[in-house]
């Protein structure tokens, strides 16, 4: 697959990588077909014709729904193919011509190798050589078929066997939009949705707003695992070199913040805008995004603690009691001044942000909870700060200490300075009880959950050394520190760290800003 993946680098006259899977698929089967990679066999001699029945047989396949075959079975399967009423005639025609019988097109193919193999063995089975190729060569027949044709297999099986190759359809379909939407109603449709979206984009632009609609309400209803993956596939398969593109998407992702917006699918359409769209009027923007949503920047401050230059290692010794593997190697990292609140954000201080956030008297004081990634982004940008990298939050917890707690290494230790499993009763409370460590900061350990900027990674093997966010875009998860109320004391300790999906909005789940700060 590798060297596949070469000789398609090298044949584009970029030199680059395809971003849409479907022109990677294009030109890997192209490049399979039109050249041997079986030592012995020549180049197919109608390469054309050859793909055109492939993907024939490879419609066929697909409704069988396995991804082995006997060779009795794709006999079957290819006279099917041409039996079939909606194969076009010349290439029934052709492939008369050029196989006689018809099994001997088969014998060509599977002794080629590349797109059909055969096991090791006279009677294995025979398989194509990835199952996106078979997924990829349907959904090109399919297309011969029409649009309708290709829509009426969303029922057919379900997204379960037809989403990848309808997913391939969309980026090369008359009818993208139809077939996003009718992908999208059902239940298991985000996934394919996502993966359809970016190779469609350039058919979709002059739809742009009604398809960014389309993403952010789909994101909004899946926010157990909510993410920017569909939106922001959608965003740079437009290309945004074009001014009057660039303009068309601002103004639908400016035009997805109002009042009644909710604030996860708000926290999406900003983020694909900072992150694909910015401009040099980027501050007007983001002014702009927030009056939108009925809010003046920045209409609440916190309590803000400087957190000095310096150094430390990240990451838990081998030996430390309820030590997990993701908290290694330690490694050491230098961290840049900075400020990070005194203690998460509170019920009274997030509602001055979300007015629809309700909580009952006594819970003013107490963290703000159930709160996606995306919310404690948003809110963080509409006070112009963002939420702090991991290594900065482990950094600012220890202040200075190497212990299990920064108070200590004792179960006693934690119990004096935070709230977990063994002393909450079960429940939130108020920040700022419990002592604050050497930095100023309360309720580092415990209480509630608080969400980093990184993207999860199972270790911190390659992890960045200068306290900045470790953020790989094919992540879907972010990290989350500190342990909460309902967890044991290992959970809540300084190198600790659990994940969870950007759109989860679970009770453990809180925040804390944190802002950098630049010496005059």
């Amino acid at each position: 697959m590798l060297t596949l993946l070469a000789e398609v680098v090298e044949g584009r006259a970029d030199g680059g990588v395809p971003l849409d899977r479907s022109e990677l698929f294009d030109l890997a089967i192209d490049g399979i077909i039109r050249r041997s990679y079986a030592e012995t066999e020549a180049a197919v001699a109608l390469p054309e014709t050859t793909r055109r029945l492939l993907g024939e047989v490879a419609l066929v396949l697909q409704r069988d729904g396995r991804r082995q075959w006997t060779r009795p079975e794709l006999d079957d399967a290819l006279r099917t193919a041409l039996a079939d009423p909606g194969i076009d005639a010349e290439l029934s025609k052709d492939a008369a011509v050029a196989w006689r019988p018809a099994e001997n097109f088969l014998d060509r193919v599977v002794r080629r190798g590349g797109v059909l193999w055969k096991h090791h063995g006279r009677n294995e089975p025979i398989s194509f050589w990835h199952n996106t190729f078979r997924e990829f060569l349907a959904a090109e027949a399919l297309l011969r078929r029409g649009d309708d044709v290709a829509l009426a297999h969303i029922e057919e099986g379900g997204l379960a066997r037809w989403g990848q190759t309808l997913a391939f359809v969309c980026a090369r379909s008359e009818k993208p939009l139809e077939i996003l939407r009718r992908m999208a109603a059902l239940a298991d449709g985000r996934e394919y949705v996502a993966a359809a979206v970016g190779g469609a984009a350039l058919r979709l632009v002059n739809d742009v707003e009604e398809t960014l609609g389309l993403l952010l309400d789909l994101e909004a209803q899946a926010d157990w695992s909510a993410n920017d993956d569909a939106v922001s596939r959608f965003v740079r398969g437009l290309g945004l070199d074009d001014d009057g593109t660039r303009r068309r998407v601002q103004e639908a992702l400016l035009r997805c913040a109002s009042a009644t917006t909710d604030m996860t699918t708000a926290g999406i359409a900003y983020a694909v805008l900072e992150n694909a769209v910015w401009t040099d009027d980027g501050e007007a923007l983001r002014q702009e995004f927030f009056e939108r949503l009925g809010l003046k920047l920045g209409e609440t401050d916190l309590d803000w603690r400087s957190i000095p230059e310096g150094s430390f290692e990240m990451g838990s010794p081998d030996a430390e009691e309820g030590r997990d593997d993701d908290e290694g190697p330690q490694h050491p990292v230098t961290v840049r001044w900075f400020e990070l609140a005194a203690t998460p954000v509170t019920n009274e201080q997030y509602q001055a942000f979300d007015g629809d956030h309700e909580f009952d008297e006594e819970e003013g004081q107490r963290p703000v909870t159930r709160i996606s990634w995306w919310q404690a982004e948003l809110y963080c940008r509409w006070l112009g700060v963002r939420l702090p990298s991991e290594a900065e939050w482990e950094y600012a917890c220890r202040a200075g200490t190497t212990t299990r707690y920064w108070s200590g290494d004792a179960e006693a230790d934690l119990a004096r300075v935070g709230w977990y499993a063994g002393n909450s009763d079960n429940r939130l409370h108020a920040v700022g009880q419990k002592p604050a460590n050497p930095f100023g900061l309360l309720d580092m350990h415990g209480n509630v959950c608080e969400w980093s900027e990184d993207t999860w990674h199972d270790s911190y093997d390659g992890a960045p050394t200068d306290g900045s966010a470790w953020v790989d875009q094919a992540s879907g998860v972010r990290v989350i520190r500190g342990g909460c109320y309902f967890l044991t004391a290992g959970g809540a300790r300084s190198a600790c760290r659990f994940w969870f999906f950007p759109g989860d909005r679970y009770r453990v789940l809180g925040f804390r800003p944190a802002r950098s700060v630049t010496a005059d």
